[in-house]
């Protein structure tokens, strides 16, 4: 009864919590055996996804550290930008000879942040253009 209508402060929570203490046997509990059977499959599930994406990412950063070293090193790889930057340029030599401007559009399209045309140019630069320069251009 002494509660107010916002539960978002201190003491409301100590009434609350005063309240449950009290009263916390003679509350009527309403979670049924299927219902935990329920959340144990759904928890389980859950892990198991998240085990899975776990591993999805190791295999990509090992894959990107063979294709795309410097990357990992620049940036965040797994942002919605980077990754639709590496579907279009899944490696450092497939970005040799990209486009500034199209590789800036790429990142504005998918970022959020200021400096996609900075980071842009800085991925056409060095260190990428130092290791693909040793293999010779597409023909």
């Amino acid at each position: 009864m002494q509660l107010r209508k916002t539960k978002t402060d201190k003491k409301d929570a100590v009434v609350i919590a005063q309240f449950l203490l009290a009263n916390g046997d003679t509350l009527i509990q309403r979670i049924t055996p299927s219902l935990i059977s329920d959340l144990r499959d759904l928890s389980r599930q859950r892990e198991s996804l998240v085990d899975e994406m776990t591993s999805l990412k190791i295999e990509i950063k090992q894959l990107l550290n063979i294709t795309f070293p410097e990357l990992e090193h620049m940036v965040g790889i797994f942002t919605k930008s980077i990754l639709n930057l590496l579907q279009q340029y899944p490696s450092a030599f497939a970005l040799r000879d990209a486009d500034l401007d199209q590789l800036s559009q790429i990142l504005i399209a998918d970022s959020y942040g200021h400096k996609r045309e900075a980071f842009a140019a800085a991925l056409i630069r060095q260190p990428i253009r130092r290791l693909v320069s040793t293999v010779p251009p597409k023909k």
